[in-house]
């Protein structure tokens, strides 16, 4: 992408948070009623917009979720998202903690700092609020570069350097429940929104603002929200309180504070009517789209791609998950039939999701392929159907699938290959 594209981007994305800012004012604060319900055994959907922003930025990836059957929550009080990140998020565990539970737990859906807000309340709160997992829109989770241009501490504060942003960078301890999602350029975020150890979604849509209610994004954030909705929720102690101590009214909604307008108040959250425990539906279930799990085995900056015999295009070692096999499972046993390898148990981590077309089949239909890393038992070699074991980095990506490609681009970022 060359400078003037990049430049077209920027200037597009700043009409489009226009536009948006029009609409939420058009539309109100007021919270949809039917977001107050939702289907049995579904968590709870917490919202957080990013600086300068209102929830209604995250109105259509919220009405989806809304359509999927998961009741949504609004924070208000928080004004504009102006505070410090840390003393947001303290203000709104203290918010949540005053509401009654789900039984199913909360997941946050974020934009921007929001993300960030949302992962230090999970490295605080995660247990006591019963926060199942954050999905990430376009965060700054290792700061922004351009934060040193401008004026005042609000924006200054997603410097790469400040204190907050390597206090959250340094712990990792919840990174696995978190799916980051953001698209080839951001630029608010120009290094990009990877998180080591997270599930990384990368979708076909260029921005900061315009991302949030591109079909790509919707549905990726749909799957996010299924991916972590499916995960035990292994939060020890059930968070409910007793009825006794729940505010809410039989509208749905609970106000602790009903001062929506002013970034002084202190927060208060209009929570769904509760939800009851049970199973919701595999991820596989959710799309149409070709799910798979591979394997990224990387050694000396390099990652193992293979050649199926008949085919002029290295892929990673991997497949389609079976029915009723994990993505993690899939990922094991294709490295065993693809290139004769186990891999270390407790060394096997989910690293990132790559969404791209799918290679050889009519245009739309996409690949949604599970990357994992892992350390192998043995040295790799041809197995079953493939005839070649190749160590590339991304010098080789004109060899490879959409979806190859978009895996190298990922492992670069990430620093594991050249």
């Amino acid at each position: 992408m060359n400078l003037l594209e990049k430049i077209g981007i920027w200037a597009v994305d700043y009409v489009d948070a226009a536009q948006l800012h029009v609409r939420a004012i058009a539309g109100g604060w007021r919270v949809p009623e039917h977001y107050a319900h939702g289907e049995p055994g579904k968590p709870t959907i917490v919202l957080i917009p990013g600086v300068y922003e209102r929830w209604n930025f995250l109105k259509p990836i919220a009405d989806r979720l809304w359509e999927d059957g998961y009741p949504i929550s609004i924070v208000h009080g928080l004004g504009y998202n102006l505070r410090p990140i840390i003393d947001t998020s303290d203000r709104l565990a203290a918010a949540l903690s005053r509401v009654r539970a789900n039984p199913a737990g909360r997941i946050i859906v974020a934009h921007s700092k929001g993300g960030l807000v949302g992962k230090h309340l999970m490295l605080t709160h995660r247990e006591s609020l019963g926060i199942r997992g954050l999905v990430a829109v376009c965060t700054p989770f290792a700061g922004s570069r351009y934060a040193k241009y401008v004026l005042g501490q609000t924006l200054r504060a997603f410097s790469p350097t400040d204190d907050t942003i390597v206090l959250l960078g340094r712990d990792s301890s919840v990174n696995s429940e978190i799916v980051s999602i953001f698209g080839p350029f951001d630029p608010h975020v120009p290094d990009g929104s990877v998180l080591v150890g997270a599930t990384n979604v990368q979708v076909p849509v260029s921005g900061h603002f315009r991302i949030l209610h591109a079909p790509d994004t919707i549905d990726a954030a749909a799957d996010a929200v299924g991916l972590l909705a499916n995960r035990p929720a292994g939060h020890g102690e059930d968070p409910v309180a007793s009825a006794d101590d729940a505010f809410g009214s039989d509208d749905g909604t609970t106000v602790i504070d009903d001062s929506p307008s002013s970034d002084a108040a202190p927060a208060s959250v209009s929570t769904p009517t509760e939800a009851t425990a049970a199973n919701a539906p595999t991820l596989a279930q959710d799309h149409p789209d070709i799910l798979v799990s591979a394997v990224a085995l990387v050694r000396d900056r390099r990652v193992l791609m293979v050649r199926a015999r008949g085919r002029d295009v290295l892929y990673m070692p991997g497949g389609k998950i079976d029915d009723g096999e994990t993505a993690m499972d899939a990922a094991v046993r294709e490295a065993r039939e693809e290139v004769a390898v186990g891999l270390v148990p407790g060394t096997v981590h989910q690293l990132f999701t790559v969404v791209t077309q799918a290679h050889g089949e009519p245009d739309g239909r996409q690949v949604r392929m599970v990357v994992f890393s892992g350390v192998p038992d043995a040295e790799p070699r041809p197995s079953a159907e493939v005839s070649e074991v190749h160590w590339v980095t991304t010098a080789d990506a004109d060899r490879c699938p959409p979806a190859g490609t978009e895996v190298l681009k990922q492992l670069a970022a990430l620093d594991l290959i050249d």
